[in-house]
């Protein structure tokens, strides 16, 4: 889940938490958020989900910093049910400091999801995996299965630009649309004025064909070209 940022972490948050919670949470804009990322109010009560991407951070910081920084948020906010979710691993004993500190509003340890069940909460939702790109793209590692196998491959500048492009693209409603065109019509033309990443969103959608199991051939004049390759 390293190439997420905090605000795509939050999304995908939202669409599995729902599932797995089985209540529709709501999500804010980005800002002071009074420690509410996710919210479901309804007759059974309130349910609040706060979200924590600190990839690099360390237990010992992560229980440190939530303590000191989360713990009041929650009394103020006297929900009933209080989740966790974050991208740091917890021990047994780390979870059971957490809990402690933080009852009644966490119910029990398994209301505190570390890296490791988040993860396997979304292996059984390989549907989700699939509509958030950039999670797709590193939890299947389908960037580096796509490289090593050159009958999806056709050309070496593919190759060699792919990485780079991977590693910074932010998806965007531009490369959304023409993911919809592309399993709608097979079909998608990208056009715009110089510099608005046209072949960025090109390379993408490319990747995400080949995680498919599509073949991608680059052609620079005609189709007939990928008879020749």
């Amino acid at each position: 889940m390293g190439r997420l940022t905090d605000h795509d972490f939050e999304v995908v948050c939202r669409d599995l938490f729902s599932d797995v919670l089985g209540t529709p949470l709501e999500i804010f804009p980005r800002g002071r958020d009074r420690g509410i990322d996710l919210r479901y109010t309804g007759p059974s009560g309130t349910t609040v989900v706060q979200c924590k991407h600190w990839p690099r951070a360390t237990q010992t910081t992560l229980i440190r910093r939530l303590i000191k920084n989360e713990l009041h948020k929650v009394r103020a906010l006297a929900a009933d049910r209080y989740v966790v979710a974050k991208t740091v691993g917890l021990t047994v004993d780390g979870k059971e400091k957490l809990c402690r500190a933080f009852a009644p509003y966490v119910r029990d340890t398994g209301d505190l999801y570390g890296a490791d069940e988040i993860v396997a909460e979304l292996l059984h939702r390989p549907d989700l995996v699939r509509r958030h790109f950039r999670l797709w793209l590193s939890s299947t590692s389908v960037l580096q299965a796509v490289l090593n196998q050159d009958r999806y491959l056709r050309s070496s500048w593919l190759q060699k630009r792919l990485p780079s492009v991977a590693d910074t693209f932010v998806p965007h409603e531009g490369f959304e649309r023409a993911k919809q065109l592309l399993d709608a019509q097979q079909v998608c033309v990208i056009a715009g004025i110089p510099g608005v990443d046209k072949t960025t969103v090109a390379l993408m959608l490319a990747t995400w064909l080949m995680g498919n199991n599509y073949e991608v051939h680059e052609i620079s004049q005609d189709v007939d070209e990928i008879g020749t390759h």
